[in-house]
């Protein structure tokens, strides 16, 4: 079967079917996700909330996250990713494998999180974005709510771009470049927050190209965590690692309230003098990542699936492959 999606040169009509699916599953996750960012700008102030209260909003929207990666992970390993489907009898029962198991390949977890917690700085700006604009910009809501639509259809191209990126240069090059400029953007945003370019504002200019480069490194990092574990490992291991990546929806939120005082009150005031810290320790995250790229993850461009489960298992495969260092 490996061999013969090996060979697969276009998508077939089920094949189809399962990307629509993932494709509306990320969409509705995401909406409804990032839904109260927008809801919270438009009541922060009329209800005096302090920086704190309105962490805890927005990462209440994430809480069930990480628990769930977890479980749903090892739920797919357990009992399939789908049962509708009868495959044919001669071929081997799938062997039951232990959530424990996912241990034996530290290197695997360490890149495989590590490289996800960048997460952390994206999220954060992304539920905090439309409340940062109404305060630095001192535009309404609504008007920064619509300024956020460009950053949106920004970041669509971005992972495009990303995901080729990906291919032509591989896992770690693509993942160690796009997380520093998703890095230098998203500093440079602090810095520049009080500077304009004619009409326009580079604080949000700089919001629109870290659209581009900080949710486009997730085009990169969301296929690898899958692609550095064996195949009977490989849901549950996803669920370790996009359950550990999820925290950044708690620490992300949390971590410029904590900056800017948690409980001080959200005024333009307390954001400007917290900005330049808060958005530098979103910076942080995609450095950890672009470190964990260059220290700890291993190279699976170009792999066939037979062969990375074989390098990450050590199973002699025949002919002979280019093996990922033993873990």
């Amino acid at each position: 079967m490996l061999e013969l999606l090996e060979r697969q040169t276009s998508l077939t009509i089920n094949q189809w079917k399962i990307f629509l699916a993932c494709f509306f599953s990320l969409a509705l996750d995401f909406f409804d996700f990032f839904l109260i960012s927008f809801v919270l700008a438009f009541f922060v102030r009329d209800w005096n909330l302090t920086y704190g209260q309105s962490a805890l909003i927005l990462l209440s929207s994430g809480v069930a996250s990480v628990p769930a990666g977890y479980f749903f992970g090892w739920l797919g390993d357990r009992i399939g990713r789908r049962n509708e489907i009868s495959l044919p009898a001669s071929l081997p029962a799938p062997r039951q494998t232990s959530w424990s198991e996912l241990f034996k390949y530290p290197r695997s977890i360490a890149a495989s999180c590590l490289t996800g917690l960048s997460q952390t700085g994206g999220v954060g700006l992304a539920l905090w974005q439309v409340t940062l604009l109404v305060l630095v910009l001192k535009v309404t809501p609504a008007h920064a709510s619509y300024l956020t639509i460009w950053v949106s259809l920004i970041a669509i191209f971005g992972r495009f771009f990303c995901a080729w990126l990906s291919d032509a240069l591989g896992r770690r090059p693509a993942g160690i470049l796009i997380c520093l400029v998703a890095a230098l953007t998203m500093s440079l945003a602090g810095y520049l927050h009080d500077v304009t370019l004619g009409a326009m504002s580079m604080f949000y200019l700089m919001i629109l190209v870290n659209g581009f480069f900080g949710p486009g490194t997730y085009a990169i990092i969301g296929p690898y965590m899958t692609e550095v574990w064996p195949a009977p490992l490989r849901a549950s291991g996803l669920g370790l690692a996009y359950g550990t990546s999820n925290l950044g929806k708690f620490i992300g939120p949390a971590g410029l309230a904590l900056i800017a005082g948690a409980s001080n009150f959200v005024t333009p005031q307390a954001t400007l003098d917290a900005i330049i810290p808060a958005f530098n320790y979103f910076a942080g995250w995609y450095v950890l990542a672009a470190l964990a790229f260059l220290f700890i993850a291993i190279e699976t461009r170009g792999r066939t699936i037979e062969e990375l489960d074989a390098a990450l298992t050590g199973r002699v495969l025949a002919p002979a492959t280019v093996k990922i260092p033993a873990q």
